[in-house]
């Protein structure tokens, strides 16, 4: 009995590894798109404050060169522009729907295609796999990985059921005189 207890914990515990460990398979692989999302998002908000400072947004010449070196209030002053996680320049565009503009990343591949391509931009879209590590279907790997932790549990599940048999059993057992 103490041997079956054993090997049900054995398998509680590794179940439970798998399931950390596919529950966190999903996410973004790449973190230089999520510093590239922070980044636009800060960005964002430092060239929302130049309007409400200036009363306008930098135009397409002088992007967003513009908002270096000025009083921006209560959010400091930007010293400098930051680079995108790619080594290159943010880039700045007039745009006619709201907020006016668009801040974007080029991208891995480094080539300005206006938000659209690979580009990283603070609009919600879908990146591709390749050049990510997001939105990937399933490995070879991963769907070995759910198929060994889909048999723990199962086995996990009827051992737990075999041990509650067995305790009914033994409580249900008559002592013999």
């Amino acid at each position: 009995m103490n041997r079956l207890l054993a090997f049900w914990w054995i398998a509680f515990i590794v179940s439970a590894a798998l399931a950390i460990k596919i529950a966190t398979a999903g996410r973004i692989v790449d973190l230089k798109i999520t510093k590239a999302f922070h980044d636009i998002g800060a960005l964002k908000i430092v060239v929302e404050t130049f309007r409400e400072k200036t009363g306008s947004l930098p135009n397409q010449h002088q992007g967003l060169q513009a908002v270096v070196g000025v009083d921006l209030g209560f959010t400091g002053r930007l010293d400098e522009l930051p680079s995108d996680p790619w080594s290159n320049s943010y880039l700045y565009s007039l745009a006619d729907n709201p907020p006016g503009f668009l801040i974007y990343s080029a991208g891995a591949n480094g080539l300005d295609e206006r938000g659209s391509g690979d580009d990283v931009t603070s609009s919600k879209k879908t990146y591709e796999c390749r050049t990510y590590g997001t939105n990937c279907p399933p490995t070879a790997m991963q769907i070995l990985e759910y198929v060994c932790l889909s048999i723990v549990a199962l086995s996990l599940l009827a051992g737990m059921w075999r041990s509650a048999a067995s305790i009914r059993r033994h409580r249900n057992a008559r002592p013999t005189v």
